[in-house]
């Protein structure tokens, strides 16, 4: 969409190369050196710059984004955009083929690959050309996409929106600001869903904050989002944000909540995958912020990638964030949630030796989980020369059997040995003999009195 003429190219004509590329005019005139007519454009894809708009020490034009910006000669190569009414003629009118008889017809939706015979199409044809008889239904038009748009300013989108009163979802992920898109939010009363991915959003910073009682999702995919605070304030105003999702930002820590209520104590599906976050406290401070949180994507941060623990991310995030039931697009069940929990009471009793005050302090989930499942057994102190807990553990032999249900093993093999407090309970026991005996997490495992284990889902041995 946007008509203009190369002849009248000005500051802030936006064009499209034929290869695709899309750009903002910056810069109509002369350079130092050369002759003729340049234009100074900055690139929406910044790896095509090669300057910030200065060349030999004399600067012409600013990008928004840093080296974004070159200098290219007024080409036929170059579109500027074609007015409504061409657009409208492109899409519904057809060259007349005087063909009475059958003609192959390629069907749009097949890309090439489906044709069909059809006899006196031109008569199809030509009923599309009388575009007069278009019914205008712009009430009808609930979601809207402006990405990659030629469209120079503001104004011609609020045009556009100002007609679809009840559009409900709109899509800009090109090249526009915070401030830009909020100038415009008060011509779409009935909007919901916005999404504003790739725009190299640095910051929401927002003055004057007024409630917004109907935009429930917000996704931010894909922009150079770093302060979580910032963020979190700026969007105050949408009271009923459901989802929000940060994924591929560059969110390298959460703080800990220091006003109530939470800006986004509203927010229960959270995507927050491929960021930076490296540290488990920013899991914990989640809770403080999204108290209703019921959807989680942590997929791709540090913290679950690397360290001693990362083995165990999905065990400790499903038992620090009570609230939750679907982990990176995978349901918890109640047994799962019932293990995770289970487990990190053990491993916080394992590995931080101090008084419940202090482990509260470093794991605030501490307290609320023993209450609910007791307090796991405390390894004794050892004393110098006897290792009190030593004694306290037991051997057990493990043998994996890849056999069906109710068929007799006769020859076991060579067991996995295992030390383990005897008051350990199954649900405890259950994780740390998956990893012994290197099996999926998912795997299924029945454990009899014998010591023998039987993993599930069972499959016939391959013959």
């Amino acid at each position: 969409m946007g008509s203009q003429a190369q002849d009248s190219v000005h500051i802030g004509t936006r064009f499209c190369t034929t290869s695709g590329y899309l750009g903002t005019i910056r810069y109509v005139g002369n350079v130092n050196g050369t002759q003729g007519v340049w234009y100074g454009v900055e690139w929406d894809n910044p790896d095509r710059g090669k300057h910030d708009g200065v060349k030999d020490g004399r600067r012409y034009f600013t990008c928004r984004v840093p080296n974004a910006g070159s200098f290219i000669r007024p080409s036929k190569s170059l579109c500027f955009g074609v007015s409504f009414l061409t657009a409208l003629s492109a899409k519904y009118v057809e060259k007349m083929h005087d063909t009475p008889t059958q003609e192959k017809i390629i069907l749009g939706s097949s890309k090439g690959a489906i044709a069909v015979e059809a006899v006196g199409f031109d008569k199809v044809r030509n009923r599309l050309r009388a575009l007069d008889r278009l019914r205008e239904q712009p009430a009808d038009i609930r979601g809207l996409d402006l990405s990659a748009n030629l469209l120079a300013s503001w104004q011609s989108i609020s045009n556009i929106v100002a007609e679809l009163p009840l559009l409900e979802r709109l899509v800009l992920n090109t090249l526009v600001t915070w401030e830009e898109f909020r100038e415009v939010l008060s011509f779409m009363p009935g909007l919901q869903v916005v999404e504003l991915g790739y725009n190299r959003l640095t910051s929401l910073h927002t003055k004057g904050l007024k409630p917004i009682p109907r935009i429930h999702c917000l996704n931010f995919d894909t922009n150079e989002l770093s302060d979580w605070a910032d963020m979190a304030f700026s969007l105050s105003e949408f009271v009923v944000l459901h989802r929000l999702i940060l994924s591929s930002n560059i969110i390298r820590t959460i703080p800990a909540l220091k006003s109530h209520p939470s800006p986004l104590q509203s927010v229960q599906n959270l995507a927050l995958s491929m960021n930076g976050l490296n540290h488990w406290k920013d899991v914990d401070r989640l809770t403080q912020w999204c108290p209703k949180l019921e959807s989680l994507s942590l997929a791709g941060n540090p913290l679950s990638e690397q360290g001693e623990t990362s083995h165990y991310a999905r065990l400790f995030i499903i038992a620090k964030v009570p609230t939750l039931l679907v982990l990176d697009s995978t349901i918890i069940s109640a047994r799962e949630r019932t293990d995770s929990e289970l487990f990190y009471l053990s491993f916080v009793s394992k590995n931080i030796p101090a008084s419940d005050e202090e482990k509260c302090r470093v794991h605030p989930q501490w307290n609320s989980l023993w209450q609910k499942h007791g307090k796991p057994i405390e390894a004794p102190p050892k004393s110098s020369g006897e290792d009190k807990l030593s004694k306290s553990l037991i051997v057990i032999n493990v043998y994996h059997c890849n056999l069906p249900p109710n068929e007799r093993l006769d020859h076991p093999g060579t067991p996995t040995s295992l030390k383990v407090l005897s008051t350990m309970k199954l649900a405890t026991f259950r994780p740390k003999l998956i990893k012994a005996l290197r099996l999926p997490r998912t795997s299924h495992v029945m454990v009899f009195k014998n010591g023998r284990t039987r993993t599930y889902p069972w499959k016939q041995p391959s013959r």
